[in-house]
């Protein structure tokens, strides 16, 4: 299957809210994350509150030697009282945002998102700004196991 991915766009990304579950990963150990979504599932979250239909990987707390956290999540109005055992907030910033649209094996998400930061960004008038990198998973006729659409999200800053 051939992956579809849609020309870089800037837009403005709302400020947003989540609740799900959160793991610390490398650049060597990111192929681990599909763990993190089976154990967000297996739990089958009963969260107030949440946006339904719509799904967000996210990544963020960048640091220099390569670590970053990820965390597998639903949006939600405002955080519940009482969050479900192992459970965490996220929050995305609002601001200006590179969205790249993907349809495709999820398998080829590592290397779409490479691509954002390796090739589109360099060569892009814009730098790498504050904020969490996340993936948006809604709703898609096309949708099976052996493809999806996804949304890939940069939070970007003109560069100076």
């Amino acid at each position: 299957m051939k992956t579809d991915a849609q020309p870089v766009e800037l837009t403005a990304g709302e400020a947003r809210t989540l609740v799900g579950m959160a793991g610390s990963f490398t650049a060597d150990t990111r192929s681990e994350i599909p763990k993190l979504w089976q154990a967000f599932f297996a739990a089958s979250p009963d969260i107030a509150g949440a946006v339904p239909d719509t799904m967000y990987g996210v990544s963020f707390s960048h640091d220099e030697k390569g670590g970053f956290r990820y965390g597998v999540g639903l949006e939600v109005a405002s955080v519940p009282d009482k969050l479900p055992e192992g459970f965490c907030e996220m929050h995305l910033s609002e601001g200006l945002y590179a969205l790249r649209r993907v349809f495709g094996p999820m398998t080829d998400l590592p290397g779409q998102m490479d691509w954002m930061f390796c090739d589109w960004l360099p060569s892009s008038e814009y730098k790498l700004r504050e904020g969490a990198v996340f993936e948006r998973y809604g709703p898609d006729e096309r949708n099976s196991p052996d493809a999806m659409a996804y949304e890939l999200w940069l939070p970007v800053a003109a560069k100076e």
